[in-house]
């Protein structure tokens, strides 16, 4: 059975609906399950850094008008990023620690030194962000990496913590300017 049948064949009701995702583009509770992909390359802090794999679900909104598909990323997860969430805490309680970024990088990650500089740079900007997430949801001033994001992820669910996570931090992959997805562009 197609995608667009399930969707506008009401009477074929099974398990693969899902009403605890909402649809990102219109806001439906009633999604479809429509498959999964792995997501690959994550880095690890072991020696010879090797790569987790991640399953990823994929959904289809029902909403006629809508039929937008789109992913769920499992806990831990961020878009466009090669490091898991709980990597940045590590990273970040490191940094704390007084540890360089070439210690981190040779003696802890085992990855090349632009590598953690990157994710350093990430880290300033995400530990900004947060502040601001949490002034404007709990009205409320924390400094510590850690206590923002718990306090970040108490507030908002995972799918609405990685949502504002993209366009903060991607924000031109989101905007029309820089995205062919969003220009209406046609192939010949």
């Amino acid at each position: 059975m197609s995608p667009i049948t399930k969707i506008t064949n009401p009477a074929s009701e099974h398990q693969h609906v899902s009403s605890s995702i909402k649809c990102p583009y219109c806001g439906n509770t009633k999604c479809w399950k429509h498959g999964h992909y792995v997501r690959k390359g994550f880095y690890s802090p072991k020696p010879g850094n090797d790569w987790t794999l991640q399953t990823v679900q994929r959904f289809l909104c029902r909403d006629v008008a809508c039929k937008h598909t789109f992913s769920v990323l499992p806990e831990n997860v961020l878009p466009y990023c090669r490091f898991l969430w709980k990597d940045f805490f590590d990273i970040a309680f490191l940094t704390g620690q007084g540890k360089t970024t070439y210690h981190i990088a040779k003696y802890q990650w085992v990855l090349p030194l632009r590598t953690i500089l990157r994710v350093r740079g990430i880290i300033t900007k995400v530990h900004q962000w947060l502040e601001q997430l949490c002034r404007e949801a709990l009205h409320t001033t924390v400094s510590e990496f850690a206590t923002l994001a718990t306090t970040a992820l108490q507030t908002y669910s995972w799918f609405d913590f990685t949502r504002r996570w993209f366009h903060h931090i991607y924000p031109c992959r989101v905007s029309k300017c820089l995205n062919p997805h969003n220009m209406d562009i046609k192939n010949p």
